[in-house]
């Protein structure tokens, strides 16, 4: 009798000290997530054992989202500019197979990538789905710590373009669907920009100075870089 009370005692002495870290952890994920934009979803992702990695190929860079058993279940893949554009990373491929808007996340860790290793981050050129085009939308009207730039469409003649004597922001604009997206071009007069240009997301390259999510993620230990 004597050891199954013994063992009953220890069992709940374990249990209370698993409490007692568990609301330690809860603790300094909140100190350490107290001024993110992505405090509530970074939490879910600890909580719910995620982790994120970042893969680095020659001209390519992917991030994951891999769920607690080990199953990818979000991405966002970038690759290198070879165009003007401004020197920007483009995304060619963003796909979220699960509930809790993590897509956000994995967006800002490229954006801040691609501002670190290049001229920013702008959208697909061939393909943006509305889920993604939100989230242009999102930077250029809500987050006050992105810059944008715009870019030149180079579908537009030469005479046609917001700065014709700076190539270096020529880029092609992608198709997509409205209410951001066109498939002709946006056509300018005498170097003055389409006010449906300007409110167009896609019109624009994003950078952000520092790596504020990818450091809170280092912290947590939830961000593999390979």
């Amino acid at each position: 009798m004597w050891v199954i009370k013994f063992i009953i005692s220890k069992m709940r002495l374990y249990l209370h000290v698993m409490n007692l870290l568990r609301e330690y952890v809860r603790f300094c994920i909140g100190s350490v997530l107290k001024e993110s934009v992505f405090a509530d979803k970074i939490r879910k992702m600890v909580d719910g054992g995620m982790v994120v990695k970042l893969v680095e190929f020659d001209a390519i860079v992917r991030t994951s989202l891999f769920d607690s058993n080990g199953e990818e279940v979000g991405v966002v893949r970038i690759e290198k500019p070879t165009n003007p554009c401004r020197g920007a990373w483009k995304v060619i491929e963003s796909k979220m197979n699960i509930e809790g808007g993590f897509g956000p996340v994995l967006y800002d860790v490229m954006l801040e990538y691609s501002s670190m290793n290049g001229g920013g981050l702008m959208a697909d050129r061939y393909s943006v789905s509305q889920s993604a085009q939100n989230i242009w939308k999102y930077y250029l009207y809500n987050r006050t710590d992105v810059q944008h730039f715009l870019l030149d469409d180079i579908r537009n003649a030469p005479q046609d373009r917001i700065t014709p004597d700076d190539p270096k922001d020529d880029c092609r604009m992608p198709p997509a669907d409205p209410p951001f997206g066109l498939l002709q071009p946006f056509k300018n007069k005498r170097n003055s920009p389409n006010p449906e240009y300007l409110k167009n997301p896609l019109s624009y390259v994003y950078r952000v100075s520092g790596t504020p999510v990818m450091d809170e993620l280092r912290s947590l230990g939830i961000l593999k870089e390979f």
